[in-house]
């Protein structure tokens, strides 16, 4: 009768341990990790290493969006003041408002997408095809300070130090032909 029970718990085990490993596929899968937080630098440095994979990136979009049919194309500036192209549905890339320039500060988003090193559908260039938009900060207008009146008045009075100038040169030249 020991044995008999023995036998049976080392059955039990034995079923156990068979499950465990055959759901150990489905485990590993359910804890997958997130994409690497790169930078465009990271991104030059090791093409190869992020080729076809998913990534995020943050930065400033910047420029103006090149519209397309089938989508378009937009900058991002990282923190490292480099850029990448993204590629991007239509109706993502209107969604974002502003896009950085002088005077103004563009939408400051983190994306999530796939980096190609050479990006087979768009002529081989390195960019980023968007995923999605992890997170969104609206730019803005920067203030534009008015020139100060003392430097108005410097302005003018150079201005009229070199007509004054321009006038008695013309002047000299004019006896020196006479």
């Amino acid at each position: 009768m020991k044995f008999f029970i023995s036998s049976a718990r080392w059955f039990a085990g034995l079923i156990m341990a068979v499950f465990i490993i055959a759901c150990l596929p489905v485990i590993t899968r359910a804890v997958e990790t997130d994409p690497p937080k790169v930078t465009v630098s990271k991104l030059l440095a090791s093409p190869d290493k992020y080729n076809l994979s998913s990534i995020i990136i943050s930065g400033e979009v910047i420029g103006q969006p090149l519209l397309r049919s089938n989508g378009a194309w937009f900058h991002l500036l990282d923190d490292e003041r480099t850029a990448i192209g993204i590629w991007a549905d239509k109706s993502t890339v209107e969604s974002l408002k502003y896009f950085g320039r002088y005077g103004i500060k563009g939408d400051r988003v983190i994306l999530q997408g796939i980096f190609y090193n050479a990006h087979p559908d768009h002529g081989g260039d390195t960019c980023i095809e968007l995923e999605t938009i992890l997170g969104h900060e609206p730019g803005y207008e920067e203030s534009k300070e008015p020139v100060a009146q003392e430097k108005w008045f410097i302005a003018v009075l150079l201005g009229m130090i070199c007509l004054i100038l321009w006038a008695i040169d013309r002047k000299i030249n004019k006896k020196d032909h006479d």
